[in-house]
């Protein structure tokens, strides 16, 4: 018995012994020659092969998502769960389209908030608060359908308002137009920006734009003619590099040729201004010898032209009046042939034709009584020298007279003085221009003027919509309205667009004086800021001024109609917000928004 069970066991030994040699001998079998299979995977618009060794696992391809404009069709998975090769094998892929998003980041003043939108539909923006006082007033570019991320930047205002804003950042690139009323609603729009970054400055998107007007202003298409004539925007344009001179934010980052052909441009404005609005020059022309300049009567030549003396005596003194109008002073009493033809050499190197040419114009052909011909003193005779000069525009033969004739001296005598006020009392200089403005008396709903010179007088100007100004009888109506037959809305817009402008600048301007070698702020008794103006200081002309802004806000917004080019009869004009320029638009958002909380007087409506 025992023999069988040990045979039994022997028998079973070998058995096993047999098996596990087999098993060793399959598993060692060298890798080539393991068969190869063929693996294909299917991905809808083509198919991918590989050949796969016996035992080893395929390799899946990536699959990009695929778009189709608003929606995205991504990959979700195969049909079948991938697994080592063991035969030929085909893999399906599988898909799902869903709708594609992106992100739009929207950077406020103090955080970024990203949020995600539907591929091809407008990203919604979060409620963005107020921020150290100031409200928001738009994003950097337009919210549109979009189809990418997407980044905003919040633009905030304090004083200007957000219509001014919007307008503002809209604006495209600062240049001279040659066309006064052009040039001056861009120059609004650059000023609201400067006022905005004096005030508020919030990160960097205003002050680069504004950069970025300056150097364009005084390199594209040059700087303009430096002259006298309807061109209101010469106040405008100083008071904005007034106010930059005085952002260090703008001017410390402003490069150094720009600031050097600002330096020139202020120069220059001195130098004319001098010309055409000093007590000493009654010229009814500028350098160009063209147009008719009329500084004694029309109130919007001196709302152009005598606050360019104010800017650049707070420029050239960097907020230090008293300095300021030493150094004009200088300026002017040194302007002599040599610095003129400097001023030329610098008009041609820094490519400002329309400078050039305007300081170059040679006078026109004069006929005496008898026949006789001179040529009149030019441009650069009467900057230098003084003495007589013709227009060239208008001659009347009966008369021997020339359009804008005049006559003036030379500046190198006397400091300037206007309205004998000199440039150390910016503040008084300011209310005789204002007065001036406001000084049409009590306000009216029409005016009435001796057209034939009968002595019967006809209506000229009227309110379209036969209703009444809130102010009737009031004091403080704008000139222009009250002007003969030329009882213009176009008028006191401009007069209206000039006002706000300087009273903004001049306002948020601090004055500073001189202690123990460093330059300090100015304050009243108070404690409060001396800015370059204060329009509230004299409570009569602050209400005048009120007043007078109100009343042709009203005819605007309810329409007038006059007879402004003294053609009565044949030449109407009808005016109002539809057809106002962007330059009152901006000035109203910051006459509303900062000056009249100030004051006393309900808005128009």
């Amino acid at each position: 018995m025992k023999k069988i069970i040990v045979l039994l066991m022997t028998v079973l030994l070998g058995f096993l012994s047999f098996s596990a040699c087999g098993q060793e001998e399959e598993t060692d079998k060298p890798e080539e020659n393991k068969p190869t299979y063929t693996i294909t995977f299917d991905i809808g618009t083509k198919k991918e092969t590989q050949t796969v060794k016996e035992g080893d696992m395929p390799v899946p391809p990536t699959i990009p998502d695929a778009d189709f404009g608003t929606l995205v069709r991504r990959h979700t998975g195969w049909d079948k769960e991938i697994v080592p090769t063991m035969e030929d094998m085909t893999y399906t892929a599988t898909f799902e389209t869903v709708d594609k998003t992106y992100t739009a980041t929207f950077v406020l003043a103090d955080k970024s908030i990203s949020l995600e939108f539907l591929a091809g539909t407008v990203p919604v923006p979060p409620d963005v608060p107020d921020y150290n006082g100031a409200t928001f007033a738009l994003w950097d570019k337009p919210l549109e359908i979009a189809n990418e991320d997407v980044t905003f930047h919040a633009i905030y205002t304090k004083v200007v308002g957000k219509r001014a804003m919007e307008i503002a950042w809209a604006e495209g690139l600062w240049h001279y137009q040659k066309h006064g009323f052009r040039d001056m609603q861009a120059a609004t729009s650059i000023l609201s920006l400067a006022i905005e970054e004096h005030e508020n400055p919030i990160g960097t998107l205003v002050r680069d734009r504004l950069i970025e007007h300056l150097t364009s202003y005084v390199t594209k298409d040059g700087a303009p003619a430096f002259t006298a004539s309807c061109l209101w925007d010469y106040g405008i344009t100083t008071a904005v590099i007034a106010v930059v001179r005085d952002t260090p934010s703008v001017w410390d980052n402003l490069p150094t040729d720009t600031k050097l052909r600002i330096e020139t441009l202020m120069q220059a404005f001195i130098y004319l201004e001098s010309f055409a609005t000093s007590d000493e020059n009654d010229y009814r022309t500028g350098p160009s010898l063209g147009g008719n300049y009329r500084k004694t009567w029309n109130p919007n030549y001196r709302l152009a032209n005598v606050p360019v003396m104010v800017y650049a005596t707070y420029y050239f003194g960097a907020g230090d009046i008293n300095k300021g109008a030493a150094r004009v002073n200088e300026l002017i009493r040194s302007f002599d042939e040599n610095v003129y033809n400097e001023m030329i050499h610098l008009f041609i190197r820094y490519g400002w034709r329309d400078a050039s040419n305007c300081w170059r114009t040679e006078g026109p052909i004069i006929t005496d009584a008898d026949g006789n011909q001179t040529q009149a003193r030019g441009a650069k005779e009467l900057l230098v020298y003084g003495g007589v000069a013709y227009g060239k525009d208008t001659y009347d033969q009966t008369k021997i007279t020339y359009c804008g004739e005049g006559k003036g001296v030379n500046n190198g005598n006397k400091d300037y003085l206007y309205n004998k006020i000199p440039l150390t009392e910016p503040q008084r200089i300011m209310e005789h221009l204002l007065s001036y403005n406001y000084s049409g008396g009590e306000v009216k709903n029409d005016h009435w003027w001796d057209v034939d010179g009968d002595g019967v007088k006809e209506c000229v100007a009227w309110i379209l919509d036969d209703t009444e100004t809130p102010y009737l009888g009031m004091t403080g109506m704008m000139l222009e309205f009250a002007s003969g037959n030329r009882s213009s809305t176009a008028y006191c817009d401009h007069d209206f667009t000039m006002v706000v402008a300087l009273l903004g600048a001049s306002s948020i301007l601090p004055r500073y004086t001189e202690v123990d070698g460093v330059k300090v702020p100015m304050r009243d008794g108070e404690g409060n800021l001396v800015p370059l103006y204060d329009p509230t200081t004299s409570d009569t002309l602050w209400n005048m001024i009120q007043i007078g802004n109100e009343d042709f806000i009203y005819k605007f917004i309810h329409g007038y109609q006059c007879y402004s080019t003294g053609s009565y009869g044949t030449a109407q004009d009808r005016h109002s917000e539809s057809e106002a320029s962007r330059g009152y638009w901006s000035m109203k958002s910051l006459w509303r928004n900062y000056f009249l909380p100030k004051g006393t007087i309900p808005p128009a409506t």
